[in-house]
């Protein structure tokens, strides 16, 4: 099984540890943490990914991500990006997310390798890089996490959604009805709260947060768009 890993993720969680560190420590540190992250996922093969270029999602709206413009990258940043490149022949993703790229790539001969808990639309195997946790994600379960994401919206990437609806809530609305119904559910939760909001209509933000909110791969977005 093939390990397709989040490189951004290292960029990060890599970099802002180091700091401090020289060069050659970062170097050799990438390398350990990589090796360790295969070898505890139970995989022998793997790919790294990287973003590039381009996300059409900022084509959408130009509020997406709007609330990370000023966070700061660590020193080493680029450094291990062209680390990953070089040494691990990471794919750099041009025109969307690495996350839609893992999720196009995902098969029943792969697992997801990240912390990012929007991949859990993503049917198949993952394995948590913090927790080192491998687990398996249904068809069913990546369709449900959708539609919660629907109605809470994402804050950590400037997402709006129902204000007020939490995980708890999300899933007493979804319980409640037949899953039939979610779709109409939902419609109704942006009609009634975002009618006269931002001079934009209702199923206009609801038509965008699915374009947001849905991570490409190769199954169909479950909710139907109509025009």
């Amino acid at each position: 099984m093939k390990l397709n890993i989040d490189g951004d993720i290292l960029s990060y969680k890599i970099g802002f540890a180091l700091e401090n560190e020289s060069k050659f420590f970062v170097k050799s540190n990438l390398d350990k943490y990589i090796k360790s992250i295969i070898k505890d996922s139970g995989c022998s093969e793997n790919q790294v990914y990287i973003s590039g270029k381009g996300n059409f999602r900022n084509i959408v709206t130009d509020t997406y991500k709007a609330n990370r413009k000023d966070t700061p990258k660590p020193k080493y940043y680029s450094k291990l990006r062209d680390l990953m490149v070089r040494d691990w022949k990471a794919i750099v993703v041009d025109g969307h997310e690495p996350d839609d790229q893992l999720g196009l790539d995902q098969t029943e001969d792969t697992m997801i390798g990240s912390i990012d808990k929007d991949l859990n639309i993503i049917s198949g195997w993952h394995f948590n890089l913090n927790s080192r946790l491998v687990y398996h994600v249904t068809d069913e379960e990546g369709d449900r996490f959708f539609y919660k994401q629907m109605l809470m919206g994402d804050n950590v990437d400037n997402i709006k959604a129902i204000k007020g609806i939490g995980t708890k809530t999300a899933d007493k609305l979804l319980d409640a009805i037949d899953r039939s119904e979610w779709d109409t559910m939902i419609m109704s939760k942006y009609e009634e709260h975002f009618k006269d909001q931002e001079g934009k209509h209702w199923y206009q933000r609801f038509v965008e947060n699915t374009q947001l909110l849905w991570i490409l791969n190769k199954r169909e977005m479950p909710i139907e768009i109509k025009g």
